[in-house]
This record gives structure tokens, C-alpha cells and sequence, in this order.
């Protein structure tokens, strides 16, 4: 199993589609797993062919680029009237989508 494959099996399992999905890397490993997602982010420290292919470039590992870009995501989402936060998708059972998040 990839990274790429793992990542789109939790998709189909969710319900998610995959080019609504962000992933972050830093390593020629990543690769195939940016091809698959809508918003791939390079880190900072990442090899140059995954920041060619990255959406963004973020803060390196060790300067907590993953926080930086889902901080920044969370307050975009809350401005365009997210605010109500995230909770259980709809209908959601003690199975399959119990731990979906969609906005409130």
C-alpha cells in the first residue's frame, strides 16, 4: 500500500472526493500521493520535485509548516461563515461517517 492508495481508500470509505483532499510531503515518497489529491503542500525542506507540483509551499517541518497551512485553512473557513465549527456529518451512525466532519 502507498501513501496515494491509503489516502484514496479513506476517501471512497468516506465518501470523500479525493480532489477535495489535502496532503502534505516533503520526500520523492510523496509524489504519487500529490498526483492523487486536489491540494497537495509541499513543506518547506521538500525536494524540488514535489515543490514543482505542490499547490503551496509552507513552513519546513521543524518551523511547523503543517500548522501553519491547516491554522490558516480553519480561519478561512471560519470568514466565510464556517464559524459554526465542525461536527458529525448528518444521519451519521456509530459506523460508516460517524467521524466524517463537515460544517455545522
Amino acid at each position: 500500500m502507498t501513501k496515494a492508495s491509503g489516502v484514496l481508500s479513506l476517501c471512497a470509505h468516506y465518501e470523500l472526493e479525493a480532489s477535495r483532499v489535502a496532503a502534505f510531503g516533503d520526500d520523492r515518497n510523496d509524489l504519487e500521493l500529490f498526483l492523487a489529491v486536489g491540494y497537495p503542500v509541499a513543506m518547506g525542506n521538500a525536494v524540488p520535485e514535489l515543490k514543482e507540483r505542490a499547490r503551496e509551499i509552507t513552513e519546513t517541518n521543524d518551523r511547523d509548516g503543517v500548522a501553519v497551512v491547516v491554522e490558516r485553512m480553519l480561519a478561512e473557513a471560519e470568514q466565510a461563515g464556517l464559524a459554526g465549527g465542525l461536527e458529525a456529518a448528518p444521519g451519521a451512525t456509530a459506523g460508516k461517517g460517524a467521524d466524517r466532519l463537515e460544517p455545522a
